[in-house]
Parts: C-alpha cells; sequence; structure tokens
C-alpha cells in the first residue's frame, strides 16, 4: 500500500517525528500535526485529504474526539487508529469512532500492519458487489 496519505496528529515530538520517519520509510504519504485545533483547521481547507489516521487520544486543547469528530465528517469511512499511553475508559470506548486502538508504547511495524489492514479492509468493503 504505497502513496496513501495517513495524518498523524501527535503532540509528543520525538514520537511523531518517528512515526513519520518510519510511515514514509513504508511508503506512506504523511501529514503530521502537533495538536488537534491544527488538524481540524486543515479538515476545513480544500487541501485536506486522508485515507487513514494515527491520532493521539491525549491532546491539549482539541482532543482525540474532537479529531476523530472532525474527521469523521469529511472522510466518514476513513481508518482511524487511537494510540493512548494510558487505558481509554469503559466510556471512551463504548463512544468510539475509531477502527482500532494502540497503547503506547507500540511497535512501528504494529501500526503499519494495522494500518495496512484497515485501509484494505475499507477499500474490500467500498467495491461494488
Amino acid at each position: 500500500m504505497t502513496g496513501l496519505a495517513v495524518v498523524i496528529v501527535e503532540d509528543e515530538q520525538a514520537q511523531r517525528e518517528a512515526l513519520v520517519e518510519f510511515l514514509q520509510w513504508q511508503g506512506f504519504s504523511v501529514i503530521a500535526f502537533s495538536s488537534g485545533r491544527d488538524v481540524v483547521d486543515w479538515l476545513q481547507t480544500d487541501e485536506a485529504q486522508l485515507d487513514a489516521a494515527v491520532v493521539d487520544w491525549h491532546l491539549p486543547g482539541v482532543g482525540g474526539s474532537g479529531v476523530i469528530e472532525g474527521i469523521r465528517a469529511r472522510f466518514p469511512r476513513a481508518p482511524i487508529i487511537v494510540a493512548s499511553g494510558s487505558p481509554l475508559s469503559s466510556g471512551e470506548r463504548r463512544s468510539a469512532r475509531w477502527s482500532a486502538a494502540l497503547r503506547k508504547p507500540f511497535s512501528m511495524r504494529k501500526v503499519v500492519s494495522l494500518l495496512n489492514e484497515l485501509i484494505e479492509t475499507t477499500q474490500t468493503d467500498a467495491q461494488p458487489s
């Protein structure tokens, strides 16, 4: 799956840069944001395009749920992986509008594997029967 656009929303610079570098090395086109507000603003532009997203759940300001709401409004079928350093509450899991969740720290290979799986599933589901 090369050239697919993946949006990364991560406020921790080292984590964001490592994820961007690894995903680019794997052939993805990556757009990274350090804040939820920035990605929500970007989603309102004509340049916004994504095939999948990896979103830190605990972001200052506009948190993960706000980012996911913005993505779903524009790209309702896009796979979204939530990343969190702490366990998600049962309420957060029940109201989930994401495709999968990963607990930090996670393996970069796990992220790529999960992205490929979710994107493939989404593309297969979109094919006419």
